[in-house]
């Protein structure tokens, strides 16, 4: 079932990773090979959201008793790199690995996003009850001057975490080691939320337009209500791979629809209004707007917010 697996990363290296179940650590089995684990990364690259790629380069170091690291045939399990042998002793085995890794990104709460980089590696053959990985601090971290356009490293953890494969009776342990990421400074929100902010800027201007011009406040709102939805598919949804899920961004661009929506329709009963030569009723649907459009405004973004972070 692994050699399966892992035949399937190789030819096609960003599928999902393989359906695991996870199971609870338990404590090594006296006889099992122990080796300490140790991942320093030097950079970071190719970072790419929409296929959830990325590449690394780092040293890893492992230690042990000769006739284990004898033993270790070790792999990457969310991808496929190549080692260069640096080092070896009879307690000490050092690679420099160039790897192509890939992930399964969190964009819920996009453009305020955080993810999550990983690295991890099991033995190609031998199970929980032969060899125990251990995560080894001395050898491990990142190198601080590596640079991640429009993210910055937060922080990052290492652990050795028991898996077990649908179809096999053998457990095996994965070594892991997760770099966490943050939007640096505030470009992707300004990207996605000033052009939203002109659209109700234009639509706020249209408020002020008196029943005499309600043609063309009505033509204005339309054509906001026209130029949000482009901008939400292209500018917002374009940014991202395809999602089955709503995200903050999101929820932001439909309570802009709400909001100029209601604004349109008001525009429509004090166009037909004043056409019909209503003078009276158009003006109180002209000062109903400019009580009605900003408490749906109060209502929308709120309720937005509240559900782009899942409260």
């Amino acid at each position: 079932m692994k050699n399966l697996l892992r035949a399937a990363i190789a030819v096609v290296p960003f599928l999902a990773a393989p359906v695991l179940a996870h199971v609870p650590e338990s404590a090594p089995p006296a006889d099992a090979h122990q080796i300490k684990v140790g991942a320093y990364i030097m950079s970071l690259g190719q970072f790419d959201l929409a296929t959830g790629s990325y590449t690394v380069d780092m040293y890893l170091t492992f230690r042990g008793a000769k006739e284990d690291l004898d033993k270790l045939d070790f792999e990457f399990m969310n991808g496929r790199g190549g080692r260069d042998p640096i080092k070896r002793t009879d307690t000490v085995a050092e690679y420099r690995v160039q790897a192509s890794l890939y992930e399964q990104f969190d964009f819920h709460h996009y453009p305020f996003d955080t993810q999550t980089l990983t690295i991890q590696l099991e033995d190609k053959r031998l199970g929980m009850k032969e060899l125990q990985f251990t995560p080894n601090k001395s050898d491990a971290g990142i190198d601080p001057k590596i640079v991640l356009t429009g993210w910055k490293i937060t922080g990052w953890d290492h652990a050795a975490t028991e898996q077990k494969y649908t179809g096999d009776d053998d457990s095996f342990h994965r070594f892991v080691m997760t770099t966490k990421l943050k939007r640096a400074g505030f470009s992707s929100p300004l990207k996605v939320f000033v052009p939203l902010a002109c659209f109700l800027m234009v639509m706020g201007i249209t408020l002020l337009l008196r029943p005499g011009s309600a043609e063309g406040r009505l033509t204005t709102n339309t054509l906001l209500l026209v130029g949000a939805v482009t901008y939400h598919v292209t500018g917002v949804m374009g940014s991202l791979p395809p999602l089955g899920y709503i995200t903050l961004a999101d929820w932001v661009c439909i309570a802009t629809y709400v909001v100029i929506g209601a604004s349109l329709l008001q525009s429509v009963r004090m166009f037909r209004l004043a056409v019909s030569d209503q003078k009276d009723a158009a003006m109180t649907v002209y000062k109903q707007s400019l009580t009605l459009v900003p408490l749906a405004a109060a209502i929308a973004y709120p309720v937005a917010i509240l559900a782009g972070m899942n409260l």
